[in-house]
Order: C-alpha cells, then structure tokens, then sequence
C-alpha cells in the first residue's frame, strides 16, 4: 500500500510540473505574491510580483520597482508560504500520530499507562514531526519559469 501511494505521488508530482520554459506560467503569479527572479548574470532579486507583459517582468523590491527583461531572466521562484505549511503538517501529524497509538494500543487493556494517554503522546509527537516537515516543505520555493 506504502508503495502504491509514493507512485501515485510520483505520477502526480511529474504532472503538475509542466512546461517551466513558458513565459506564460507568469500569469498564474497574484499581485504582491513574494517572488524571487534570478538574472541570467547570476545576482538574484526578491521582492513582490506585481506584473508581467510579453518583454518583461516588473517586480517590487524594498527600495524600488524593478522591470526584469525577459532577455535577462533566468528563472522565477513564488515564495513558499511557511506558516501554512507548518500548520497543514501540524495537523496532519496529529492525525497520524494519533492514529498510529490507537493502532498499537488496540486490544490492549491493561499497561501502566492508559490508551488515551498514549493516544494523546503520539498524537503531540506527530504535530511535533508533522510542523517540521511542513516547516522543510514551506520553505522551498517553487519554480513558476526557467529559462532554456
């Protein structure tokens, strides 16, 4: 079953990827949504989208707005929302911790410690590993447009 699932996530991650070349795939980018445009020179930038036309991309820094060439840009990365991330992890966790003690306390009635103490312990150590993993996930950033 294990096995299934991580080809189905495969598959799907393989999917979604798409055709990074496209200029176009800017278009899916909001106003004021963090992005990181990196100029074929190698120097990075990052502030905030705030559009794109068919020779440039223009974008918010701290100091200035900024209008990248098409011509000069490398690649574009949107920002990873972290705190979502860490939140869907959280939960995510919870309930798969929890489940996981209920899973290995079934049948069992007598110990020291109780079922829904132990419960409850893999439940808080799943939001623990889950918030970490969603932390890790939250803080790549995925790539909107590549250059060939």
């Amino acid at each position: 079953m294990l096995k299934l699932s991580l080809v189905f996530l495969s598959i799907a991650a393989v999917l979604s990827a798409g055709d990074r070349s496209d200029w176009g795939n800017l278009h899916q980018l909001s106003p004021g949504e963090s992005i990181v445009v990196t100029r074929k020179s190698g120097d990075s930038l990052k502030g905030v989208f705030i559009s794109v036309k068919d020779e440039s991309l223009t974008l918010g820094t701290k100091n200035n707005e900024v209008a990248v060439p098409k011509a000069d840009v490398a690649r574009v990365r949107k920002g990873a929302h972290r705190g979502s991330a860490t939140l869907i992890g959280a939960v995510v966790g919870a309930g798969g911790g929890a489940g996981l003690g209920a899973g290995l306390t079934a049948g069992n009635s007598r110990g020291f410690v109780g079922r829904p103490a132990v419960i409850g312990g893999f439940a808080v150590l799943g939001i623990l590993a889950g918030a970490l993993i969603g932390l890790g996930v939250g803080s790549r950033h995925a790539t909107v447009y590549r250059a060939n």
